[in-house]
């Protein structure tokens, strides 16, 4: 293990614990467990960028992401967005994250970019979760539309767009 790969762990068991507050309804705190793994996810980013990483930790930061993933599903369907269509576009989200992770982690270099290839996943659990908060504290619209928040991003993560890393 390297000194990036704890950050990693940290960040993945934020996105765990995340996923049990939601099961136990405190959403609230579920949703400031997955900005802290957001902000986990870049400090191993960049610790691995300035002193080095290793394959371990491709795996764990990809296995991490994984669980901030799973977590924001459940934390929709904790709030209550369950219906036909929250399943299917869940699933299609949750694939499209193991597609990303495989394609990444078969092709993972040395080289270093400026840029993500699609959006990253954990940016994509930010914005989610964000508009699932909104939406609960200010009860603004029927949350139907999160179906398509879902679906726009399973996209977004495997598109081949172009995004400056910052």
């Amino acid at each position: 293990m390297k000194l990036p790969d704890f950050f990693t762990i940290v960040g993945m068991g934020l996105a765990i614990a995340s996923i049990f507050l939601a099961l136990a309804e405190q959403f609230w705190l579920a949703y400031f467990l997955l900005l802290g793994q957001f902000i986990f996810d870049g400090i191993d980013g960049r610790i691995a960028r300035k002193f080095g990483g290793g394959k371990l930790g491709i795996y764990l930061d990809s296995f991490s992401d994984f669980t901030a993933i799973a977590a924001v599903v459940v934390l929709g369907w904790s709030i209550g967005v369950v219906n036909v269509w929250m399943y299917l576009v869940t699933f299609l989200f949750l694939v499209s994250a193991v597609v990303r992770f495989s394609f990444f982690m078969a092709h993972a270099s040395k080289e270093k970019t400026k840029e993500f290839t699609g959006v990253p996943t954990v940016l994509a659990v930010v914005v989610i979760a964000t508009l699932i908060m909104v939406n609960y504290k200010f009860e603004l619209v029927e949350m139907d539309w999160l179906v398509l928040s879902y679906l726009f991003f399973s996209y977004a993560m495997i598109a081949n767009w172009k995004i400056k890393k910052i």
